[in-house]
C-alpha cells in the first residue's frame, strides 16, 4: 500500500532507518500516521512512491546526545496520509 520510501543520508554513511504506521487497517475517513526515524544523521524522505494517499508533512524532530564520549543523532519525520 505504501510503496517504497527512499531515504538519502545528508551526512555520514552509517545510519539506520525505521518506518512505522499507526494502523494496519483503515476506512476512507481515517488518517494514517507515518513516522520515519533516521538514527545516525539526517536524511531526506522521498514520499513520491506513495501513490494511494495524499501525504502531508506533520513535523520533524531532532535529538542529539553525547553518551560515554560518543555523539548520536536521531531525526524523526512525521507524515499524515489521507485517502
Amino acid at each position: 500500500i505504501l510503496g517504497i520510501l527512499l531515504i538519502i543520508p545528508a551526512s555520514g554513511l552509517a545510519f539506520d532507518v525505521t518506518a512505522r504506521v499507526d494502523k494496519t487497517a483503515m476506512t476512507p475517513e481515517d488518517i494514517l500516521s507515518l513516522k520515519v526515524e533516521v538514527d545516525g544523521g539526517e536524511g531526506r524522505v522521498e514520499t513520491s512512491a506513495i501513490k494511494d494517499f495524499k501525504v502531508v508533512p506533520a513535523g520533524t524532530s531532532s535529538q542529539r546526545s553525547f553518551i560515554n564520549g560518543s555523539w548520536s543523532h536521531k531525526v524523526v519525520y512525521q507524515y499524515r496520509l489521507h485517502i
